[in-house]
């Protein structure tokens, strides 16, 4: 029997941090005793769900004054519940959110703390239970701001904070992250789950291993139980079912001893010829679940499903490559960065389905979800659609470098990676992001992450160090030329090199005016350049287009894929998305629809001069009698040059159709148009080129400045008349 806590909370700010010594966790306390003098305590507000306090209480959760307040001293959360006094049997209480530090009261009795927030908790209960009267459930929750900073960067915050808590959240304040936004409180489901005396330690993993010829699978499960009830003689019914069909593909039972308390259950089963689980493009993701059921003398004590898919993820790192094959088939990536929300409590089911039909519109079949983990309903969409995730920890940039936070670090590590392993989805973990300090990979926490991953998932890919190209446990590599790297260069001065693997490449990009409108402190701010928004998104477009395509003429000569940053900004003040935080698109999704499809017609150029026709498809069915034309227009309209040819596109291929002979000349602007045109005479894809040869320059300003109090990002030119705008390091 599951009960639910979700509602009927009440939470105080305790900002004199009295609440322990004032037994704030005893029924008998109340607000209204503690006064008369130089100390007071607010009274209990009553919320009506669970989610990041900001979104409760602020009047905006995303930018503004008083926000920094939420986080200057600890919360306090209450309720009460009663269980019926009929009800048998064990109880465990199970936070699936707390952000960050957590210190859990039943009953007056401290049941223990937490540190994290995204990986669910549990306590058993039973012996503290009151049956048929009030049990008083609190919880102190606090998420604190670091200010501690290198020595070396007190004039660059945004690099050198140590973030002494491992939540990729907050404190990335180079415009990413709104400055003053820091999540706190209890933002997930409570529940209460009565028992009968066996529970999980923690969750149950799932390996599912093809054969080297995909005959066969051996699906590995693994159960840590804590057997409360001391039960002895158990039989184990395990069951294996298709999902889409519900059919029932394998089953099996063991007679079991179990061991009082602690037990540790594993069991190998060989599944025959096993529906793969694949990308959506190149088939279906094929899902399964396994049961078990744990029976005493005919009463099942223990019940449980996982769900997980059969595919193999391989990785090869070399000084030359870093490629991913899935079930044997060498992959080319197409994705971006998710980061959709700084509060995941804001995310529901309908904003994930909505990122996802965009995603996948986009030509996406991967996503990294960066430096923190979102709720379960996210991977399990991505398991059903079949799109691959790249999954982070939340280590960013820079943090302690003792010991014993790399064992904090660590631990919560290894919480995420039991939390999400058997999601099939999830090809490859990431230990750390772009770490500021060698010791972090060759001290702690590295060396015990990577551990830690070999360990306890060892068929599935990590990267050590993400932005260390040549780290043979990393292999892939950041680029920001013609963005971040300063106004002094352009995107196109990436051409004729080569990367590996990109996980990062990206610029940002002001919203339209219609989504700056629903925000009008930030409208306000930007009124007066509205008329710019425009060239920036244009900018954005042409950069994008350009890595995307410089990347996939290369497939596999060396590279294996990309990742845009960012998918969607990730709040109203964060601009690096291909679509902002309402969802609207910019003008750069035009990119990821000419470009980022499967398959692809391309124009490979130098800044301002043609070089060669490209065509690719990543598709694993190869295309006969395909035509592939190109026109190049004046800007008249008057056609130039034309040409057609046909190709014949192989599975998974690359192909250089031909030198593109032309010169253009400085008087003229020049559209080129690409087709691919099927046997049927249907189109493919279509590819246009406008001012073809004469690409935008790098936005003047761009990104030197940031507006301090809303952490936005501002440009040279438009701070003419704006106060509060700091320029960059």
């Amino acid at each position: 029997m599951l009960i639910e806590l979700n509602k009927g909370w009440k939470v105080l700010q305790d900002v004199h941090e009295i609440g322990e010594v004032s037994n704030i966790f005893r029924p008998t306390f109340h607000s209204d005793m503690i006064g008369g003098g130089s100390v007071l305590m607010p009274a209990w507000v009553d919320i009506s769900r669970l989610e990041h306090l900001q979104l409760t209480f602020a009047e905006n959760p995303y930018y503004g004054f008083g926000l920094r307040q939420f986080n200057a001293a600890p919360w306090w959360y209450r309720t009460e519940f009663t269980v019926e006094e009929d009800l048998t049997g064990y109880a465990v209480l199970t936070f699936e959110g707390v952000d960050y530090f957590a210190d859990v009261y039943l009953n007056e009795q401290l049941l223990g703390s937490h540190e994290g927030y995204g990986t669910p908790f549990s306590f058993e209960v039973g012996d503290l239970i009151k049956k048929g009267e009030p049990n008083l459930l609190v919880i102190k929750v606090s998420a604190p701001w670091e200010n501690d900073v290198l020595p070396q960067y007190y004039y660059d915050r945004v690099l050198g904070i140590q973030r002494n808590q491992m939540k990729g959240t907050y404190e990335h304040s180079d415009t990413f992250v709104p400055r003053d936004v820091n999540p706190i409180g209890i933002w997930n489901k409570v529940t209460l789950e009565i028992h009968e005396g066996v529970r999980n330690l923690v969750k149950p993993l799932v390996d599912a291993v093809p054969s080297d010829d995909f005959t066969t699978a051996t699906i590995s499960a693994s159960y840590q139980l804590e057997n409360i009830a001391r039960y002895e003689k158990v039989q184990a019914v395990y069951t294996i079912r298709e999902v889409d069909s519900g059919d029932v593909v394998t089953t099996c039972t063991d007679d079991l001893t179990l061991k009082p308390f602690d037990n540790l259950i594993n069991k190998d089963l060989i599944l025959n010829n096993p529906k793969l689980w694949t990308i959506y493009e190149w088939g279906h993701p094929h899902l399964y679940t396994i049961t078990i059921d744990l029976f005493c003398d005919d009463k099942k004590c223990y019940t449980n499903t996982q769900r997980f898919g059969i595919r193999r993820i391989e990785v090869v790192r070399t000084e030359k490559e870093t490629s991913f094959y899935l079930n044997g088939k060498k992959l080319y990536i197409r994705g971006a960065t998710y980061f959709p929300d700084i509060y995941i409590s804001a995310m529901n089911l309908g904003r994930y389905q909505r990122d996802l039909d965009a995603a996948q519109k986009a030509g996406m079949n991967a996503l990294r979800v960066h430096v923190h983990a979102e709720k379960d309903e996210w991977y399990d969409l991505c398991d059903e659609r079949g799109v691959l995730l790249i999954q982070d920890s939340d280590f960013n940039w820079v943090h302690p470098i003792d010991a014993e936070w790399g064992a904090r670090a660590t631990d919560m590590y290894r919480d995420m990676i039991l939390r999400l392993k058997n999601h099939p989805s999830i090809f490859c973990w990431v230990c750390l992001n772009e770490p500021r300090c060698d010791s972090y990979l060759t001290e702690t926490p590295g060396p015990q992450m990577m551990e830690v991953s070999k360990q306890l998932d060892p068929n599935r890919p990590y990267i050590l160090s993400s932005w260390t190209e040549n780290d043979l446990n990393s292999g892939d590599s950041h680029n920001y030329e013609g963005s971040l790297f300063g106004q002094d260069r352009h995107y196109t001065d990436i051409y004729g090199t080569t990367e590996k693997f990109n996980t990062e490449f990206g610029m940002d990009a002001i919203p339209r005016v219609e989504s700056l409108e629903q925000q009008p402190k930030l409208y306000q701010l930007l009124e007066n350049v509205t008329d710019r928004i425009d060239e920036i998104q244009y900018y954005q477009y042409r950069y994008i287009k350009y890595f995307i395509e410089h990347y996939r003429i290369q497939k596999f000569n060396p590279c294996s894929g990309h990742f845009v940053f960012l998918f969607g900004d990730a709040a109203p003040t964060s601009f690096f998305g291909v679509y902002d935080w309402y969802g609207i698109p910019k003008y750069s999704y035009r990119a990821l629809e000419e470009s980022n499809q499967p398959i692809g017609i391309f124009m490979e150029t130098k800044k301002h001069e043609p070089v060669a026709l490209w065509a690719v498809n990543d598709l694993q069915k190869g295309l006969s009698n395909v035509v592939a034309s190109w026109r190049l227009f004046d800007e008249n309209g008057s056609v130039v040059l034309k040409g057609e040819q046909k190709i014949t596109l192989k599975a998974n291929s690359v192909i250089r159709l031909r030198d593109f002979d032309f010169a253009p000349d400085e008087v003229h602007e020049y559209t080129v148009e690409l087709r691919l045109i099927n046997e049927n005479g249907e189109q493919i894809i279509k590819n246009v080129y406008e001012k073809a040869f004469n690409p935008p320059e790098h936005p003047q300003g761009h990104p030197e400045y940031v507006h301090h109090r809303f952490g936005m990002r501002m440009f040279a030119p438009w701070t003419e008349k704006i106060l509060g705008s700091v320029k960059l390091k």
